[in-house]
């Protein structure tokens, strides 16, 4: 120490003073502290005696006469330790006082200044290092620590010296982090040391290598003539590609390097590979000469296709800098350099590709070109992908973890399809970068950015002086980077719009793991890998497979580097198609926007309507109506309040609904070929419905359609709600979905932090077992009861006052089999049994059943609150498992005093699961054992008998009481076609809809109150909260008319949802369900059916905006060919005589169906056309109302006709309507028209016949240029009307209707009594009813045809 201090005095003037004696005694402890190791004192006195000189050099100004002031007396020398300890976020340090400037990126601060002197040795092996070494990386060693560090342009003479630190930035792994553990190095953090052109100072030396000196040194040419002669040889070449370092799984790491020649213009590629030789690619610059010691020409990736001659290192390689033995001028080489012999040779063609770009702090250079070559290249437009230099600052970090970076806040960097073996180090906002043969990628006329390659390098060359983070990027480990390492750069930018969509979407609701992984499918372990992909995997796997391009060319790194010319993988042209993925938000605002366009519908879909206040129409949305393609990905949750089904993600829920599309060739049935066991080609399909396994799980929709309905209507009480209230939802059906995350993955709940009291995301079966567990660790033992059922029924919910609460609770008709019950204290094996999505089926099945016992009882679930959804899931017809488990029998809601509950409450801590009991496991289950043949016996018994007695009718069976069946030719017989029921159950196809005024009454009530109709007064608030069908519909009630599948017959159907949740899907074309409406007679005996408490509706089939296969019945229509394909449905309907329909009148037997009669028209009674105004239904005349409807939205045509047909056995009346008018007085399209227009300026065309025996009142003899306009128009309607083209046969399909009620004037024996006027004596005589039909289409009899039908089955029998 004393030596130390004298010297000091000595040479450097220091130490005079106490405070500088003891600085430089701390000084001296700290070094001998950090760095010494086996050096003598002497030794030792010199190193501290150097580093001290190097601060007074650094620290020393131009005028030095003040030596004092040089000594960082504030500053000492610290362990590399101290970063790693205490430094959290990014610092500094400097010898020398530098004025700071102003920062141009204005979010990020200078770095903090610390007092500290380092010092270590440069090595790229350190010793202290206790966790694996990075490859390739240098770390800055003492005696208690190695850091990673990253120097500028280093030098290789530098290694394993003694260094002393001038200016220092030390950077910490952020603190966002995701994975600390993809750092390869302990802490994560690294030094940038920066250069301020001073050398660094070495302490030790050692002799050069004398062998390397003296071996001769061959060029690329030299090397070309000689050939591979030569074993061990030396290249010199200056650095023209370097690409970066590869770490197979397989093999040794190595990277690529090409040389050049400047004088001939030929490059050569040398292969650098060994863990020895990876510091290396610190070292080596772009543009600088080089000399590789000890080379040997290989066989790289020997019997492989990418097998190629290449020079490869040997354990004795080196490297070191291109020294000229002979003395040359810099002149020379600068005019060698611009004379270079342009020749036909590997170099050129690439360097006519190679350009250099400035940035606002850059420069342009081009290779081999001058500036007016460069010019003309940049003008001309290149076939192949032009590599370009760029150099830039790094102001923005668009997305680290996929290595995306914005230089010059003008254009991005993508580093992702190259690998980084120093995981981004240096890369912070701030930095200096330099991209070297890096790509401009384009998508049609949109620059994307530029694009790293195996050819490209990326060099930092000015570090950032500001505190900005740093995280590390590896696309080795970066998931996104590995996802999307054999894809263009074009759908490598549309992969990151899609991963930043999850992200938004579901960030706060599952795990970052289950959203953004990357999985190796190339493993043997194929199942569990497909099992753990991520959505983000699964995403890009539907891309793939949906896209146009199939077959997608892999990348290949190595014909990527070496061929001639360069083909660039991620330059290539986009061969995917990704859709778009929007937030529920964005997807409503999209919504929103396209609907504007599209037309309100009020019937079947096709049939446009300009609506009023009193009409309730709807949209249907395809998804051909959006701009792009798209699909929704979205967790399926459910309402607390109404258990409706939602689509829901971070920033909004719609409402679903869900059930198959008229695409589907067959009918699916749950109750019959349901099973989740059974893949396409067998006869089970997968079920397009809602099951428990679906509910809290995150899927994707690849198919729906976006419905609204609006609803219009006028009333005191609704002045709260919104005047034009509309329904906005989702259809879709599980056919087109994909389950990304299941049900058992799922962990809404816990990573939803945030959650308001519109939605809840639907509480899931594995968490509600999670909590209960916690609930029962303190107990000993607890208390487990199954039940295995089938449900029979599920009602509509309707609402109810439950202990003063107005709440929707839903009962469930279910037929218990068996129960399971048991005391047992390990929970986790019961959990196990109960926590797979679908319970085992098959052979599977009596092994679980083993423990059940048979106990068959008619029970009913209530459904409330939280267990609401419930209602969507369980479906007639199949069996579910239900599980409770509590801490003893006495808490139990199951089981009471020993036996089974009649009346089950399901709260949301009872797990619901299904048993998959379909025709396939019945088919494939085992023989009959002694544990489970009952309960197996009674499944299959349940299930034939359900199928047996609780199949669905057909709209014609519902009808068929008091129809003619089975009436062909002359036979006559009427019989009952199935006994009376009040209840029916029934499916059909909705082909109208209409709101009625309710007889109840509802009214506004003080203190925010609404009298509900039959229900009493609730508030506004809970009305709007469980979004009853009153705050859609008011006081209104639905009637449906509904149509048979296989025939135009049609029923009503009235539908109460004032007290329920409005049903989403029952629009015009979709197939319901209707099960236990309650059977109606109306006054004038008409069938209908009506809405009850024990009620349940259930859409079978959606309705869709193009529905091809339905057609309108002729009343409905717009256009007379609609008679033409009702013919074609109604074809099969057997004639019937008109006297056995008067017959079935006299016998009290009203006929509900359409009857087909083939008649002749008599005459035509009465008719009338004329146009009526849409919004008061008053009489138009020259485009006027007759009510002055000013703002009028349209006229509609009103056509009607009674004429007088037999067949010979009997009369009827019969009532024509609209379109079919024409096709009953035989006008043609011209005609027709014109009668429009002659009904518009006259105002009516009515025809009335005033006796029975004249044919009309047309009068020949008038004068017709002296007859007015209106008279003239009439005369012509009348002319048709009389007209004998009108007396005909046709074949009329009818239905009967009455005017009057049911009874009046009609006798005992079934007949209608009339009084006939003989003279002045009036007498009474009994005769058969009136027959009355309304038509519903209209066919010609082709006499000719049916001839040669019948002379054409003459001769079939015959032969």
């Amino acid at each position: 120490m004393s030596d130390f201090l004298t010297r000091c005095r000595d040479y450097y003037r220091v130490g005079f003073t106490q405070n500088e004696k003891e600085w430089l005694r701390t000084f001296y402890y700290d070094i001998e502290k950090c760095i010494r190791q086996n050096e003598s004192e002497a030794e030792f006195v010199e190193v501290c005696l150097a580093v001290l000189h190097q601060i007074r050099d650094l620290r020393c100004v131009k005028d030095t006469e003040d030596y004092q002031e040089w000594l960082p007396v504030s500053q000492q020398v610290v362990p590399l330790d101290t970063l790693l300890r205490e430094s959290s976020d990014v610092c500094g340090g400097s010898l020398c006082s530098q004025s700071e400037e102003e920062s141009s990126i204005p979010e990020y601060k200078h770095a903090c200044k610390l007092p500290f002197i380092l010092l270590g040795y440069l090595t790229s092996q350190p010793k202290s290092s206790k966790s694996g070494k990075a490859l390739g990386t240098l770390y800055l060693e003492d005696n208690f620590a190695a850091i990673v560090c990253e120097i500028i342009n280093p030098n290789k003479d530098y290694l394993e010296r003694l260094l002393l630190i001038p200016q220092w930035n030390y950077v910490p792994l952020s603190s966002s982090s995701a994975v600390r553990e993809d750092v390869k190095d302990s802490n994560g953090g690294y030094l940038e040391i920066i250069s301020i052109g001073t050398p660094i100072v070495v302490t030790k030396t050692s002799e050069p290598d004398d062998n390397f000196s003296t071996s001769y040194v061959f060029s690329i040419k030299e090397f070309q003539e000689q050939g591979s002669s030569t074993v061990n040889l030396n290249m010199q070449g200056s650095i023209f590609t370097l690409s970066p370092i590869h770490s197979m799984s397989v093999g040794k790491p190595f990277f690529l390097v090409k040389i050049s020649c400047a004088e001939t213009s030929l490059t050569t590629s040398i292969v650098i590979q060994g863990e020895q030789f990876m510091f290396w690619h610190n070292f080596l610059q772009i543009n600088e000469h080089y000399v590789f010691h000890n080379l040997r020409e290989t066989t790289m990736n020997k019997g492989t296709q990418n097998e190629r001659k290449i020079l490869a290192t040997t354990r004795r390689s080196d490297l070191r800098k291109y020294r000229p033995r002979g003395v040359k001028r810099v002149h020379e080489d600068e005019q060698r350099e611009s004379k270079r012999p342009r020749i036909s040779k590997e170099k050129d063609e690439v360097l006519n590709q190679r350009r250099i770009f400035p940035s606002h702090k850059g420069y342009l250079r081009c290779a081999g070109t001058n500036r007016a070559e460069a010019t003309v290249l940049q003008l001309g437009k290149p076939k192949l992908p032009v590599n370009i230099t760029y150099t830039g600052v790094i102001t923005r970090c668009i997305n680290r973890e996929a290595g995306v970076f914005e230089l010059d806040n003008k254009i991005s960097l993508y580093i992702s399809h190259q690998p980084s073996a120093n995981c981004g180090r240096g890369l912070r906002v701030g930095a200096h970068v330099t991209a070297y043969n890096v790509h401009l990628c384009k998508k049609g006329k949109k620059t994307l950015g530029m694009c790293c390659c195996t050819q490209s390098t990326v060099r930092v060359v000015k570090f950032s002086l500001l505190a900005s983070p740093w995280k590390p990027f590896n696309p080795c480990e970066s998931p996104l980077a590995l996802l999307g390492q054999n894809l263009t750069l074009a759908d490598y930018v549309d992969l990151l719009e899609m991963c930043q969509n999850v992200l938004d979407k579901f960030s706060a609701l599952f795990r970052t793991r289950q959203l953004v992984a990357y999985s190796v499918k190339q493993s043997r372990k194929v199942k569990e890998d497909l099992a753990k992909e991520s959505v983000l995997e699964l995403l890009l796997s539907f891309v793939k497979c949906n896209s146009v391009t199939m077959n997608i060319p892999s990348r290949n790194i190595y014909d990527e580097f070496f061929e001639v010319p360069h083909e660039c993988h991620p330059n290539q042209t986009s061969p995917l198609t990704f859709p778009w993925l929007p937030t529920i938000k964005e997807f409503l605002d999209a919504v929103s926007q396209i609907s504007c366009d599209e037309p309100w519908l009020s019937g079947l879909p096709g049939q446009t309507t300009t609506f009023t206040q009193e009409e309730w129409t709807y949209k249907i949305l395809s998804q051909e109506s959006f701009s792009r393609p798209l699909i929704l990905v979205g967790c399926l949750g459910y309402s607390s309040n109404a258990g409706q089904l939602r689509l829901l993600d971070q920033t909004g829920e719609i409402n679903c609904m869900i059930a198959p599309k008229d695409e589907n060739p067959t009918e699916h049935d749950c109750a019959k070929n349901c099973c989740e066991k059974a893949t396409i080609k067998e006869q089970c399909s997968r079920c397009p419905f809602s099951q428990t396994r679906s509910l809290s799980a995150m899927i994707q929709i690849n198919k729906f359609e976006v419905v609204v309905e609006k609803f219009h209507s006028r009333g005191l009480v609704q002045e709260d709600l919104d005047r034009d209230r509309n329904r906005l939802y989702v259809q879709f059906s599980f056919d087109d979905t994909e389950i990304l995350i299941p049900k058992h993955e799922s962990k809404v709940e816990k990573y939803c932090t945030k959650r308001t009291n519109r939605f809840e995301a639907g509480t899931t079966d594995a968490n509600l077992e999670r909590e209960l567990n916690g609930n029962l660790e303190s107990k000993s033992d607890c208390f487990v009861c199954k039940v295995i059922f089938m449900v029979r029924n599920c009602e509509v919910p309707m609402l109810r006052r439950l202990r003063e609460e107005v709440c929707y609770p839903c009962g469930v008709e279910i037929k218990v089999v068996a129960v399971y019950k048991s005391i047992t204290q390990d929970v986790s094996v019961t959990n196990d049994e109960t926590s797979e999505e679908v319970l085992p089926c098959g052979s599977n099945l009596p092994k679980l059943l083993s423990d059940f016992k048979l106990q068959e009882k008619n029970a009913a679930l209530k459904l409330e609150k939280k267990s609401l959804y419930l209602a969507h899931v369980l479906h007639p017809g199949c069996f579910y498992v239900m599980t409770e488990i509590v801490p003893d029998e006495k808490q139990s809601r199951l089981i009471q005093n020993g036996d089974l509950q009649v009346l089950i409450s399901v709260s949301s801590d009872v797990l619901l699961e299904r048993i998959c009991w379909c025709e396939r496991c019945d088919s494939n289950s085992p023989k009959e054992t002694e544990s489970s043949c009952d309960i197996i016996k009674a499944l299959t018994d349940l299930k034939e008998d359900f199928l047996k007695n609780d199949t669905l009718l057909s709209v014609d069976s519902v009808l068929g009481e008091g129809t003619l069946t089975g009436v062909t030719g002359n036979e006559t017989s009427l019989k009952q076609s199935r006994p009376s029921s009040t209840q029916v159950s029934f499916h059909g196809l909705i082909i109208s809809r209409d709101l009625r005024q309710s007889d109840c009454p509802s009214q506004r009530l003080p203190n925010d109150l609404v009298e509900l109709p039959k229900f009493g007064p609730v508030k506004m608030s809970v009305i709007k909260d469980l979004q009853l069908g009153f705050t859609l519909l008011g006081n209104k009630i639905i009637q449906l008319r509904v149509r048979d599948l296989d025939s135009p017959n049609t029923i009503s159907v009235y539908l109460d949802f004032r007290k329920t949740s409005y049903i989403d899907g029952i629009l015009p074309g979709a197939i319901v369900r209707f099960r236990r409406l309650v059977r109606k007679f109306s006054r004038t005996r008409n069938m209908y059916c009506t809405f009850e408490a024990c009620s349940s509706i259930f859409v079978k089939r959606r309705a869709a905006k193009n529905l091809t296969s339905i057609q309108p019945t002729p009343q409905f229509s717009f256009s007379i060919a609609a008679s033409s394909s009702n013919e074609a449905l109604t074809k099969e309907l057997p004639n019937q005589c008109l006297i056995r329909l008067i017959q079935s009148e006299a016998q009290g037997r009203f006929v509900q169906t359409i009857s087909r009669v083939r008649c002749r028209v008599i005459a035509v009674q009465r008719a009338s056309l004329r146009w009526l105004c849409k919004r008061c239904g008053e009489l138009v005349a020259r485009n006027e109302c007759a009510a002055c409807c000013f703002s009028s939205p349209g006229y509609k045509l009103n056509a009607e006709a009674r004429c007088v047909v037999e067949d010979g056995t009997g009369e009827a009346q019969v009532y024509v309507y609209d379109d079919l008018v024409p096709t009953l007085l035989r006008l043609s399209d011209q005609q027709w028209h014109h009668l429009q227009d002659l009904a518009m300026r006259s105002g009516e065309l009515l025809y009335q016949r005033q006796w029975y025996g004249a044919r009309g009142r047309v009068k020949t003899n008038l004068n017709e240029g002296s007859l007015s306009r209106e008279t003239e128009a009439k005369l012509t309607w009348e002319y048709h009307c009389v007209s004998s083209q009108v007396s005909r046969r046709i074949v009329l399909q009818g239905k009967l209707f009455r005017f009057r009620k049911d009874g009046a004037n009609n006798t005992e024996q079934g007949k209608e009594s009339r009084n006939i006027t003989v003279g002045s004596t009036e007498h009474s005589t009994l005769v058969l009813p009136k027959l009355l039909l309304r038509a519903v289409s209209i066919a010609e009899v082709r006499a000719t045809e049916e001839i040669r039908q019948l002379l054409q089955q003459g001769r079939d029998g015959l032969q």
